[in-house]
């Protein structure tokens, strides 16, 4: 375009399954929102299939906290392969899930989920602008190594989301992808769904 972005994903990089089975290590990737527009968003996946696992209009901390501990256990994810975003209603999310053994009615122990900010450093600083381009990398190489996404009632929308996504590299030659401020004057909504699944590439490890 005009700001010389181009889109990250092809048409043809995003494929679907309607095996819903997981192998090995799980993730779990978590984009929440608060009573506005955007509905909260929970993604799961392993090494080979990833699928939107659950969505909610409006949340609240404690509602949100509570739902992301019962998706854990039953994906039998550990909370460090949790990528949870912490920007604004996200903090909240965070502690409440760190104080969860306060709740009389759940036996949770405190887990602390990786709370993640996009627009930290990243791991290769060299080549990426921050923590939010490195982890649509590693997303966009996931998929063109085979990776596929579950075909659910939670998917519709999803391919539509990751094809909005943008990149460029900046006048010192890093890779970003285009903000959602920008997206939004454009016209493009927040992604939610594309975002959950990004942030399941937080915790790679």
């Amino acid at each position: 375009d005009d700001q010389g972005y181009v889109p990250l994903f092809l048409e043809n990089d995003v494929n679907f399954t309607d095996e819903d089975a997981f192998v090995g290590r799980r993730y779990m990737g978590v984009d929440p929102s608060g009573e506005g527009d955007d509905e909260s968003v929970w993604s799961v996946r392993d090494k080979f299939k990833a699928k939107i696992a659950q969505t909610e209009q409006y949340s609240n901390p404690k509602s949100g906290s509570q739902k992301t501990l019962a998706l854990m256990e039953m994906n039998n994810i550990e909370a460090r392969n949790v990528g949870l975003d912490n920007f604004g209603e996200g903090s909240n999310w965070s502690r409440d899930i760190a104080l969860a053994s306060a709740y009389p009615e759940n036996h949770y122990q405190g887990y602390r989920v990786n709370s993640v900010n996009v627009g930290d450093k990243a791991d290769d600083s060299e080549r990426f602008l921050n923590k939010r381009a490195e982890i649509f990398f590693r997303l966009k190489q996931w998929l063109k190594t085979g990776g596929l996404i579950i075909e659910n009632q939670y998917s519709e929308g999803l391919k539509k989301e990751l094809l909005t996504i943008r990149y460029k590299r900046n006048l010192g030659g890093k890779l970003q992808i285009m903000s959602k401020e920008i997206m939004l004057k454009n016209g493009v909504k927040s992604p939610n769904k594309a975002d959950a699944l990004v942030l399941s590439f937080a915790s790679d490890n």
